[in-house]
């Protein structure tokens, strides 16, 4: 494959750094990545080969062994080397031990420019060393390239900790000038350049199948849309809306409370009735007195009636007396009480007979 070479073009460099994410299928001389310049010159590059061991350049300087490496096993290889002469520092995390190493690379012939050097660049290849042979035999999940910025001075400690062997997302929080990931569905679908300047495009495809992905690593970059506004009604909230929307009131009427309304509303008085009180009234109303009858207390009267002396029988006492009167003979069918009770119920008077 063939990309543009984005914001790789011409930089000034503050150091160089590299991730790939990849699987040889085989022990074999093979291309992860070439950049080119307009004349075909090698400014960058890595390569396993049949030793077992995977190389990288400078500038078409001589090749350093940097790692080995196995067949059929995942690697994320991270390759740093700062402004100053020396060795390159080599993060490697391989998913079948799921366990970093960290180590020196031997020193290259020449070290990365610091002022463009033979640059500008013109395009990366992937996926082979040149133009015509040295394929990879085996799959690469993800590329990024870094020209200066603090991940070129990352520590040991610190590189394991950003999470790149888990998770694209992770690469991306550390702002590579060149991303690609290697995830797609099919050939024809082009790879996009994830870094902020974007301009890292594919230009070119072939002799690439669909290969298989690292163990569990995500490609998911997390990104989150926000939904538009939803057109809002007399009925509904807006979608998205934090506040709370009022409905209008509605038609009040004699029988029913407005809808959402914030006051209440009493309702008008019924008819009022001798056995109903008024509907919504909160105040009890007095009853006229009933007719009254000599066995029968007014219906609702608040006072206490007393009822007249009722005709006494020998089997039978006063009704509604608070005593019991007791006379001292038998009283015939014409005999009867004269005088008056007093108030605790007793007869004022004597019984007589006649």
């Amino acid at each position: 494959m063939t990309f543009a070479p984005g914001a790789m073009t011409s930089p000034t460099f503050a150091g160089i750094a590299v991730a790939i994410l990849w699987r040889a299928g085989s022990i074999h001389a093979g291309g992860l990545f070439r950049v080119n310049n307009a004349g075909g010159g090698e400014l960058f590059s890595s390569n396993p080969y049949l030793d077992g061991k995977l190389y990288v350049a400078y500038q078409g300087g001589g090749f350093v062994a940097a790692k080995s490496y196995s067949a059929g096993e995942w690697y994320l290889d991270i390759f740093v080397h700062g402004p100053s002469v020396g060795a390159a520092r080599v993060h490697t995390y391989n998913f079948t031990t799921s366990a970093w190493t960290h180590a020196d690379a031997p020193n290259p012939s020449q070290n990365p420019p610091t002022s463009g050097g033979n640059y500008p660049a013109a395009e990366i290849l992937v996926g082979r060393y040149n133009g015509t042979s040295e394929d990879t035999d085996g799959d690469i999940g993800a590329l990024a390239f870094w020209t200066g910025g603090t991940f070129i001075g990352l520590s040991d400690a610190a590189i394991e900790a950003t999470g790149m062997h888990a998770a694209l997302s992770a690469w991306l929080t550390q702002s590579p000038a060149v991303c690609w990931p290697f995830n797609q569905a099919s050939t024809a679908t082009p790879v996009p350049d994830l870094s902020s300047s974007g301009t890292a495009t594919q230009t070119s495809i072939t002799g690439t199948t669909i290969g298989t992905d690292p163990p569990g690593f995500s490609y998911s970059l997390g990104i989150t849309l926000a939904l538009p506004t939803a057109v809002e009604t007399s009925n509904a909230l807006g979608l998205g809306r934090a506040k709370r929307r009022t409905l209008p009131l509605a038609l009040e009427t004699g029988s029913a409370l407005p809808l959402v309304g914030a006051k209440r509303r009493t309702l008008p008085t019924a008819a009022e009735l001798a056995a109903a009180l008024p509907l919504g009234r909160v105040k009890s109303r007095p009853l006229p007195l009933a007719a009254e009858t000599s066995t029968a207390r007014p219906v609702a009267a608040a006072k206490r009636r007393a009822l007249p002396l009722a005709l006494e029988l020998d089997t039978a006492v006063p009704l509604a007396g608070a005593a019991v009167i007791r006379p001292g003979g038998r009283l015939t069918a014409a005999g009867r009480a004269r005088g008056a009770l007093t108030a605790g119920g007793r007869p004022a008077g004597t019984l007589e007979a006649s």
